[in-house]
C-alpha cells in the first residue's frame, strides 16, 4: 500500500484526535497521488483555527483515501477551520474531476484489490456471495484515530455494514 504523509505524522497525534476520511469515486492515478500530497502539504501548516495553528495530518490510502486528522488536545478545530478543509478538498476535487465526498459508494477488498459498488447494490453482492460477512470494508464513519487504527479497515460484520447481512 502506497501511502502519502505530511510533514507532521498521523503517527505523532493523539489516539483521541479527531479523523475525516475522504474517499474519492475513482483512483487518482500516481501523478495525481503526488500533486494531492503536495497541494495537502502546502495547505496543513497553515490550517487554523481562530488564528492558531491546528496541529494537524494527512494520510492518503490506496490512492483513494484521504484521511486528514487533528490533535484537538493541542487545538480544538472550528467550525470554520472544518469548512476550509472542506473547501480546500473541494478545489483539489474540482482540479482534479474527481469526488472527494462521494458517500454513496462502498469500497471493499476482493483478492487483494480494491473493489466499490454503489451503496443501493451493497445487499445484492451479499446475497450473490461476491461480499461476505468476512470481506474486508472501510468504515469512513470513524471518529478517532484510535478507531481509524482498529476499525476502519474491517470485516463486514464488525461494521455498520453489517445491518445488511
Amino acid at each position: 500500500m502506497e501511502v502519502a504523509n505530511s510533514p507532521i505524522s498521523i503517527k505523532d497525534l493523539s489516539s483521541t484526535s479527531r479523523v475525516w476520511i475522504y474517499q474519492t469515486n475513482r483512483f487518482l492515478t500516481d501523478e495525481e497521488f503526488v500533486w494531492v500530497k503536495q497541494k495537502m502539504n502546502n495547505f496543513m501548516p497553515q490550517w487554523a483555527a481562530h488564528g492558531k495553528q491546528l496541529f494537524g495530518a494527512f494520510e492518503m490510502f490506496y490512492n483513494r483515501f484521504l484521511v486528514v486528522a487533528v490533535d484537538e488536545s493541542k487545538e480544538g478545530a472550528s467550525g470554520c477551520s472544518i469548512d476550509s478543509s472542506v473547501h480546500f478538498i473541494t478545489q483539489l476535487g474540482t482540479a482534479l474531476k474527481v469526488d472527494f465526498f462521494d458517500r454513496l459508494q462502498i469500497i471493499y477488498k476482493k483478492d487483494g484489490d480494491l473493489k466499490s459498488c454503489h451503496f443501493n447494490d451493497f445487499d445484492k453482492l451479499l446475497k450473490s456471495g461476491e461480499v461476505t460477512s468476512e470481506t474486508t470494508v472501510f468504515n469512513n464513519l470513524v471518529e478517532n484515530l484510535e478507531s481509524f487504527r482498529i476499525g476502519w479497515e474491517t470485516s463486514v460484520k464488525n461494521s455498520w455494514h453489517a445491518k445488511y447481512l
